[in-house]
């Protein structure tokens, strides 16, 4: 399995541009893994020491069946997913150990072959990209920002339905920063033609819609085992001498209340050794393999050699053929966030 392909089906981002996502699913899922843990160790300890407990075995098949078995499947989904973005990760930093001196490739194609996002980053990029080449100005009104339109003349594609969506009624757009919804609205209709464009080209796999069905159960379960993690927290802080009582009447501990727990730790265990799976592996002739390594090769390059120097503090030490050729990538390459004053910089440095 391609990397391009399994990236696609799973729509995984890399661990480095998503560190607050990563933390994020591994407290969680850690979370819930040990609540689970100490459940399994309740049962076991009651079955062994001959305590009773307060389920009957019929209530206890139901409850953990519609509500404990989605909330665990919940925390070890996230743990699967956290294990692949730490093994992407790796493998990423092994495939992009040769840089590339340039890119053959737009800085909107490049940053979204390079993680597969188009967002906002690569409406930005396209944007200066445009400017540099003359087919619009960006002129600084206050605190925000004048667009003004040169005509889409030789311009095609996606850019061509960017410019189309920016100045759609006008040939000037006022902006309050480069982070403005328009901007990313107008950026829709680029992105469409964008993959339509790969596509064709054999640089992006054809889009495949996943089955309703598995989408709808991976919903329900996901929704259910979220409002039960969110009751069991609740619960934990605000109630908890309501759940620690003991309750009368209490029933003995059946060995198939055992086994239930036994094969439902072990389908979670399995849901997180399924991060294992797939084997990444890259096809150098495979034409999308190939133009990922591009993108990816050429973003190396840029944080290596360019971090520093296109960096705001350092902007004002590089000549202006630099910044016109280099900070578009930058960008869409989220090695540089473009805020206003970054914005300004340029502007003034490329005159």
């Amino acid at each position: 399995m391609t990397f391009r392909s399994f990236l696609r089906s799973s729509r995984l981002e890399i661990l480095l541009s998503r560190p607050l996502v990563a933390w994020l699913y591994l407290v969680v899922g850690m979370l819930i893994l040990v609540w689970w843990t100490l459940c399994v160790r309740m049962f076991v300890y009651s079955y062994f020491t001959t305590h009773d407990f307060d389920v009957t075995v019929s209530d206890f098949f139901v409850i953990t069946i519609f509500f404990f078995v989605p909330v665990l499947l919940l925390g070890c989904a996230l743990l699967q997913n956290l294990l692949q973005r730490v093994r992407l990760k790796l493998w990423f930093r092994r495939q992009t150990n040769i840089p590339l001196y340039a890119s053959a490739y737009s800085p909107a194609a490049a940053g979204y072959l390079a993680d597969y996002e188009f967002e906002l980053a690569e409406a930005q990029a396209m944007l200066l990209h445009l400017h540099f080449r003359g087919k619009l100005t960006i002129a600084e009104a206050g605190q925000g920002f004048l667009l003004t339109s040169h005509g889409a003349d030789n311009v095609g594609g996606y850019e061509r339905a960017f410019m189309e969506g920016l100045f759609a009624y006008n040939n000037t757009l006022q902006l309050k920063s480069l982070t403005d919804p328009l901007l990313l609205k107008a950026a829709v209709d680029a992105h469409a033609h964008l993959t339509s464009q790969l596509q064709q080209e054999g640089f992006l796999p054809p889009t495949k819609r996943q089955d309703r069905t598995v989408r709808a159960i991976t919903r329900f379960v996901f929704g259910v085992g979220a409002v039960v993690a969110v009751m069991l927290v609740y619960s934990a802080i605000f109630e908890w001498g309501v759940v620690s009582q003991v309750l009368y009447p209490r029933f003995p501990v059946h060995p198939s209340q055992l086994w239930l727990l036994g094969v439902v730790s072990l389908a979670g265990l399995s849901v997180i050794l399924a991060g294992f799976w797939p084997r990444f592996s890259t096809d150098h002739k495979n034409t999308i393999s190939a133009g990922w390594l591009e993108a990816a090769g050429f973003k190396h390059y840029l944080q290596t050699v360019f971090a520093d120097r296109l960096a705001p503090a350092a902007l004002r030490t590089q000549d202006a053929e630099t910044i016109r050729m280099y900070v578009p990538y930058m960008i869409a390459f989220r090695l540089v966030i473009l805020d206003s004053n970054y914005v300004r910089s340029i502007l003034r440095h490329t005159k």
